[in-house]
């Protein structure tokens, strides 16, 4: 998913990268406009004046050394820019996994970085503030029920597939089906083009900004627990069809 489709309003998204280590951010830079990112002119964490004028989609900020003021710094880093806030830091040990998690960032990434993972990490951190908006599936929804009110004789098929955004919720066949988080997370992604085939990898990043070790197995299941779910044949899905050697797409 290249970065002018998550991004409507310029053809690449802009990221601003904050930190005290030069050479961080250098290296940072280079490897994010070599992957089409623009990258804003770096700043200092300390600093305390903010180009708004530079009005960035994503902030990384860089730390080196877990300290008692991370947390702090990241929370004035949100005030400032009102932006989705990525933290990169060294592989952490075991030990390091509270602070870690409280420092409240959108997503994590670890030194060394891999770049093809990072890049797809922020394209789908930009396409998931844009799909904040009404999901399509659901502007569809809302046009059906419009039409029914204006033809009563109109009868919504029976067997749609309807996601309702608002109530977190699924109905299928006329019945509202309950999904665990991770379940109705996984059936957000391909509703939001339908037609379109997401790569096992994609739904990787999409699921598990926290677990970079997950893979195609847990992916899988994931699949297996929805199908079973809102299938009315399982073993012959009508909506989520894999795709051999790609991954899935959603059809309805």
């Amino acid at each position: 998913m290249p970065a002018s489709n998550v991004n409507h309003h310029r053809e690449t998204a802009r990221v601003l990268i904050v930190g005290d280590q030069n050479s961080v951010r250098a290296e940072l830079t280079t490897l994010l406009e070599y992957s089409g990112f623009e990258c804003l002119k770096p700043e200092s964490v300390e600093s305390d004046h903010a180009d708004l004028s530079a009005a960035p989609d994503l902030v990384i900020m860089h730390i080196a050394q877990l300290g008692k003021e991370s947390p702090k710094q990241v929370q004035a880093l949100r005030r400032r820019y009102h932006k989705p806030l990525i933290c990169l830091l060294p592989y952490p040990s075991e030990t390091q996994l509270p602070a870690v998690a409280a420092l409240g960032a959108n997503l994590l990434l670890f030194q060394p970085l891999d770049l093809r993972d990072a890049k797809l990490r922020l394209q789908l951190l930009l396409w998931e503030q844009k799909a904040k908006q009404p999901w399509p599936i659901v502007d569809r929804r809302h046009r059906d029920r419009r039409q029914t009110r204006a033809d009563p004789a109109s009868q919504r098929n029976p067997e749609s597939l309807q996601i309702l955004e608002r109530e977190k919720a699924v109905i299928c066949n006329g019945k509202r089906i309950r999904l665990t988080p991770k379940e109705y997370r996984l059936l957000l992604l391909p509703a939001s083009e339908p037609e379109r085939v997401f790569s096992t990898q994609e739904i990787i990043a999409w699921l598990w900004t926290d677990r970079p070790r997950a893979d195609g197995a847990n992916v899988h299941q994931y699949i297996y627990s929805l199908r079973k779910k809102i299938e009315p044949n399982p073993r012959h899905p009508r909506y989520v069809h894999t795709v051999p050697a790609v991954g899935y797409v959603l059809t309805y």
